[in-house]
């Protein structure tokens, strides 16, 4: 995907593929260019590339397991969860007992030092029934169950903002 600046300028991103599936983290190449005259000129390359193109491992978990895991790791205890269905990203849209907002997961692959790339599920769990929102994506190992990414997605604003380590320099 490329993306102009100006007329002398292009930053161009290119996403990895394993396995004829793109990582949910990580895996991508970023090279910015500047026009010299009447060639192009690299003036920064940046990248989460991994070096493995593997795939390590079998899933062992399932889509719905997945979620519930991601669910009691942010302190959800759900009951009932019921499938919707899927959209044409490949998230499985679902509804779970206890929680407002619509549920989701996805089939993944995610590169981990030291293993490679695995097979894993991409969730995210929404919670509006307090009226203070949270939504968590975390990403878990298919094979072996473990989080091994939680992200708040929710940014909280405040007026006056009062910051512990550098007061005078948010």
């Amino acid at each position: 995907r490329g993306t102009a600046l100006g007329r002398n300028g292009h930053v161009v991103i290119f996403r990895q593929i394993v396995g004829g599936s793109p990582l949910v983290e990580g895996g991508l190449a970023t090279v910015g260019l500047r026009r010299v005259g009447k060639r192009w000129a690299v003036v920064h390359v940046s990248s989460t590339l991994t070096g493995e193109s593997t795939i390590r491992g079998s899933a062992r978990l399932g889509a719905k397991e997945a979620w519930l895991r991601a669910a009691r790791n942010v302190g959800h205890r759900v009951a009932r969860v019921v499938e919707l269905r899927t959209n044409m990203q490949g998230y499985t849209l679902m509804r779970a007992s206890g929680l407002d907002g619509v549920q989701t997961v996805r089939r993944a692959l995610v590169p981990l030092p030291r293993v490679g790339v695995v097979p894993a599920f991409e969730t995210v769990v929404e919670d509006q029934a307090s009226g203070d929102t949270k939504a968590y994506r975390s990403i878990i190992d298919a094979r072996t169950g473990k989080i091994v990414l939680r992200r708040s997605l929710v940014q909280h604003l405040s007026d006056n903002p009062r910051w512990d380590v550098f007061p005078a320099n948010p």
